[in-house]
This record gives C-alpha cells, structure tokens and sequence, in this order.
C-alpha cells in the first residue's frame, strides 16, 4: 500500500508545476536536465501518476536557487529543511572568473556555430544553447555566491 496519500501527490505536483514556470517552463528547464518539455509537464499533471525522478528535482531546486520541491518533500515527512550554516568565502580567484567567462563564451559559440550552418536554429540546437545557458548561470550564481559571502 502506497504512503503517500492523493492529497499529498496533488500537492506535491502543484509545487512541481509552481517551480517549474519559476525557472521560465519546461522548454527552458529542459537544457538544465535530463528530461524533456512534454515529460516535464506530465510531473505537474495530476492527470498522470508519474512524478519527478528525484535526480530532475534536485536540477529544478538548483535552477531555480530555491528548494522548493525538496522543502516540501521534507515537509510531508514531517520535517523542516534548513539552510546550512555558511562559512565566510574569499573574494573568487582568477580561475573561477575565468572558467565563468568560458561558460558564457560558450553559450555564444553554440549559438553561433548553430546559426552557421543553415541560419536557423532546430529544436536539439535551441536544447544545446539553453543547456550552455543553464551552466552559465550556475557558474555566475556561483561567484556570485562567492562574491556575498567574502569579507
């Protein structure tokens, strides 16, 4: 016998679908994760019993910044999901600026080896620039992050 009762796998399908408009849908999160648009949806759908593999969910959680899928997950087993104490950082070196600048270089490189061979850009190309798009991102977050907790 299943643990999880209908309310709770509505619920938790409601946050699924709530976190994935956050991170601009699925056709945005896509590049970000192992699973494509039209699966990505059916995890919001309460018209479907599958839910997100929990792989896809700790994609969306760090997408979006915000664990609201795992929150809410500890939260119906009765637990409350905090943030770990942080250590001050250091200011980022000129590796991780450098490797950031190299993941937003790339993302113009995809974009523009795409548009070079016919001028238009196919669905697997625009799922690659998005992808490069997403690694972008982290690595600014994550100087970023750097960046707010030096002294």
């Amino acid at each position: 016998m299943r643990q999880i009762t209908e309310q709770e796998a509505a619920g938790l399908k409601t946050v699924v679908g709530l976190a994935v408009k956050a991170v601009g849908g699925g056709a945005i999160f896509q590049g970000a994760t192992r699973v494509l648009a039209p699966e990505l949806s059916k995890y919001a759908s309460r018209a479907d019993e599958r839910h997100m593999p929990i792989d896809v969910a700790i994609d969306l959680d760090r997408v979006s910044g915000e664990p609201s899928v795992t929150r809410h997950m500890a939260g119906l087993l009765g637990y409350d999901l905090k943030p770990r104490e942080r250590a001050p950082g250091v200011m980022p070196d000129a590796q991780a600026m450098a490797s950031a600048t190299s993941e937003c270089l790339d993302v113009f490189r995809v974009w523009a080896e795409a548009l070079a061979d016919d001028g238009e850009i196919s669905h697997a190309e625009r799922v690659a620039i998005q992808r490069e798009i997403q690694q972008a991102i982290r690595a600014l977050t994550d100087i970023s992050d750097q960046i707010g907790r030096a002294r």
